[in-house]
């Protein structure tokens, strides 16, 4: 995603670099903000509308019962802002977990930084001498 974002931010012409990394961000974030939260949010209201008004007797009436309940959606748009009033708390539980998750396991590999700690462990088994041990370790906490 970052690569095509940055492809289309080098399209438009900015004079440096930082300036096309600020522009590739803030598309990022505006992505994320619409896919993760909005996308969601619609997904998950309109899944559970759907699933609660079907049979399930066979796929058939089930696929039927699937189109009339997305059919009577879009002929009453402002039943979608009861709809979403009704069901929006229960997609609160999803947020809360994809955040504390998100949160923790970033700051999990940020601290581990599992790359550099598996390439420090690599380089000092394959070390012969101490002196290039000593190179390894100032090399892994960039002491040069």
């Amino acid at each position: 995603m970052l690569v095509l974002l940055r492809s289309i931010t080098q399209c438009e012409g900015h004079l440096s670099r930082s300036r096309e990394d600020t522009a590739v961000l803030g598309k990022y974030y505006a992505f994320q903000i619409i896919n993760i939260f909005l996308g969601s949010i619609l997904a998950g209201t309109v899944f559970r509308y759907v699933i609660l008004g079907c049979s399930f007797n066979c796929l058939t009436n089930f696929c039927n019962s699937i189109l009339s309940q997305l059919v009577d959606l879009v002929l009453s748009p402002g039943e979608i802002v009861e709809l979403l009033a009704l069901h929006l708390p229960q997609q609160a539980n999803f947020f809360v977990t994809y955040i504390a998750v998100n949160s923790i396991i970033r700051h999990l590999m940020a601290l581990l930084r599992p790359v550099d700690l598996v390439l420090t462990i690599i380089r000092l088994k394959f070390a012969k001498s101490s002196r290039k041990r000593r190179y390894v370790h100032c090399r892994s906490i960039q002491c040069r």
